[in-house]
């Protein structure tokens, strides 16, 4: 199976260091949260912080979401038929609500409703970058500090301005817009020697990339 590193960085202007920590808490529990509801594995997760950049990087992501099976409960089990032998009318708006028909659907026993109708729909897997492109914009938006700005059309409200993004799988990139800012593979060095642009070639090679530059993400 194909592994590979995933690599957020929100890049923004200067916020004071109280405001750090915090952000870094908060990229790895949305980000754990959000990828097991997503069902997308991972091997190990951190979140790293400067004034300048909060970084969220996975280690050892695969390249698609586990299948998984998907059970919705409906009405009592007594309700699957009537007297005369037919669907009722409860079954079968539960099942016309899955998709599906009364005929397909089981029995399922809970703890506090006793046995009730069920119905199991397979969710394949799909791509880790089109799952990681919807999860990205929800951590980003997630994250809350002391107090925030407001400085685009859309009224994103953030710490401070975000001035880029950097998302990657590996080495292709995520794919997402936050205020107005599209994410893609470009980062910046040292401001003291004139924030060069960086292209980031791989998720795995951010952290190298960025020393030769100056800069060291902890």
């Amino acid at each position: 199976m194909i592994m590979r590193d995933v690599l957020l960085e929100i890049r923004i202007e200067n916020i004071p260091a109280r405001f750090v920590v915090s952000a870094e808490e908060q990229l790895k529990k949305h980000a754990a949260e959000l990828l097991a509801k997503a069902n997308l594995g991972y091997e190990s997760l951190q979140a790293y912080g400067t004034y300048k950049r909060l970084v969220l990087y996975i280690s050892g992501v695969p390249a698609r979401t586990e299948e998984r099976v998907q059970t919705a409960y409906g009405p009592a089990a007594r309700l699957l038929k009537d007297a005369a032998g037919g669907f009722t009318t409860q079954a079968s708006g539960f099942a016309r609500s899955h998709g599906t028909t009364a005929d397909k659907l089981g029995v399922a026993t809970l703890p506090n409703k006793g046995e009730v109708l069920m119905f199991e729909t397979k969710v394949p897997g799909r791509s880790a970058v089109k799952a990681l492109a919807e999860i990205f914009p929800v951590i980003v938006s997630r994250l809350q500090f002391p107090k925030n700005m407001v400085w685009e059309t859309s009224r994103f409200r953030f710490a401070r301005p975000i001035r880029s993004m950097l998302a990657l799988y590996g080495d292709k990139p995520i794919t997402f817009t936050v205020a107005g800012v599209k994410s893609g593979r470009i980062t910046v060095g040292l401001s003291a020697k004139g924030a060069r642009q960086l292209k980031i070639l791989s998720a795995e090679k951010y952290f190298k990339t960025l020393e030769h530059a100056s800069v060291i993400v902890q």
